[in-house]
């Protein structure tokens, strides 16, 4: 008992480094508490206000601050290498007479844009028209200096539009169905990652649905910065910038997919994800693969197969476990064989080194004619942060179909093939069991299938 605790407190330590691993995973806030949560990171924090008032993430927008061409923006970030999530916040923007933006932005410092630069990102934002000076002109900044945003005549200034763009790059220019007057301007705000795939969605006015605005495809490379910012894209002037979080949530989108695979011979029936078909005494290989599990630490389960149909005669690890050529841990406590049961089945890992790939291999031997599913049971799968992981499950259904014994002797043997032989034709004039591939005629093929199973 003592040896036990002992290893699993080793394992622990191994797979769970909480300081660093927290910093790795997306976190929700509803910006309940009085001060900013420790796993937020501010840039630019001290060029405007920030505070935590009624349930919210209020900032005062700084001026000269901008995320278009450069980042000058102040911004609430996450680190993660997470590939697979979806954020979201509710935001109130108030702005008069100053160009203004706020949104939910996913960076990557180490990414380089289109045109070599170091930092790339994607955006979903309010922007805020301002107040155009005396010549009708409104100034703006752009990578630091300040330039004229040639582009407002052709629009109505103080007023405020959706955008969804890449650095320096727009992705979709402005959501024409959400344009509102300058003031306090309710808007939901979501972007879902999908490997290299970005969405996004807003909900007008904060109620509703929710309405699709774009999809892009780009190379992000981790760490990631994710979270939310606001700024005042011009020099200093009359005017103001407030905007208002309600909170920041994550969703884990898809669930973590545990699927099986067959392999082995099949008798020209359906091998697939989902069905497997066999004939008695022949074995074949049943895969348990894992997909979109970037922040698997642990796993826990039980296999479980009619043991009337099926026995287990090996099992293999998988490729997934293994991070630098070495596996952290791997364990089935028990091979039940009369019970029908792989059980105590352990799994640790290093996570974020890959997000699918094969958990195990298990061999089974068809033992007579049947059905059998084989399915995962008592399944305990989480991250780092030692919280669950939703996971959805699928099973294989096996048909184990009796071997072609046509002489009913026990043995498929030349005295089979010399039986099949004497009937060749119709198989409406042959003896029940002579037609193997079932097509109606005994011929060349039923003599192919029965020569695979000579000797069994």
């Amino acid at each position: 008992m003592k040896s036990l605790i002992i290893t699993f407190i080793f394992l622990c330590l191994m797979v769970i480094p909480v300081s660093s691993a927290l910093s790795q995973i997306l976190q929700n806030d509803e910006f309940n508490s009085r001060e900013l949560q420790p796993f937020w990171y501010v840039q630019n924090g001290d060029q405007g206000t920030h505070t935590m008032k009624d349930g919210q993430l209020v900032v005062e927008g700084a001026f000269e601050q901008d995320l278009w061409g450069d980042d000058y923006v102040t911004r609430f970030y996450q680190l993660t290498n997470q590939d697979s999530f979806t954020i979201e916040t509710s935001m109130i923007f108030d702005h008069k007479d100053v160009a203004s933006i706020a949104g939910l932005v996913i960076k990557s410092t180490t990414t380089r844009d289109a045109k070599g630069r170091s930092g790339e990102w994607v955006l979903l934002k309010m922007l805020g028209i301002g107040k155009p000076d005396e010549d009708g002109k409104l100034w703006w900044i752009f990578e630091g200096k300040s330039v004229f945003y040639d582009e407002v005549p052709e629009r109505p200034a103080m007023h405020a539009m959706l955008q969804y763009q890449h650095r320096e790059r727009e992705i979709v220019e402005k959501q024409p169905d959400y344009i509102r007057p300058q003031g306090n301007i309710p808007v939901k705000l979501r972007i879902k990652r999908e490997g290299n795939t970005y969405e996004a969605w807003y909900q007008p006015d904060a109620r509703g649905e929710w309405v699709y605005v774009g999809k892009t495809t780009i190379v992000l490379q981790g760490p990631l910065q994710v979270g939310v910012y606001t700024g005042i894209c011009q020099p200093e002037a009359p005017g103001h910038l407030t905007t208002s979080f309600d909170y920041f949530r994550v969703t884990p989108n898809p669930s973590a997919i545990l699927s099986w695979n067959g392999e082995g011979n099949t008798d020209g029936g359906d091998l697939g994800d989902t069905t497997l078909e066999v004939s008695t005494g022949k074995r074949f290989t049943a895969t348990l693969n894992i997909e979109n599990a970037l922040q698997l630490a642990g796993v826990q389960f039980n296999i479980h197969f009619n043991p009337a149909v099926l026995e287990v005669a090996d099992i293999q690890e998988g490729d997934f476990l293994i991070t630098d050529g070495k596996m952290l841990y791997f364990q089935v406590a028990k091979v039940d064989n009369v019970g029908g049961e792989l059980a105590g089945i352990r799994i640790a890992r290093n996570p974020g080194t890959a997000s699918s790939g094969t958990l195990l291999k298990v061999i089974f031997k068809a033992k007579t004619a049947g059905n059998s599913a084989i399915e995962v049971r008592d399944l305990k799968i989480g991250d780092p942060a030692a919280q669950p992981i939703p996971t959805e499950i699928t099973v294989l259904n096996v048909t184990v179909k009796p071997a072609p014994d046509i002489n009913a002797d026990g043995k498929v043997n030349i005295l089979d093939l010399v039986y099949l032989a004497q009937h060749f034709g119709p198989a409406a004039e042959a003896p029940p069991g002579v037609d193997i591939n079932g097509d109606g005629e005994i011929d060349i093929f039923d003599l192919i299938l029965l020569s695979r199973y000579l000797g069994t």
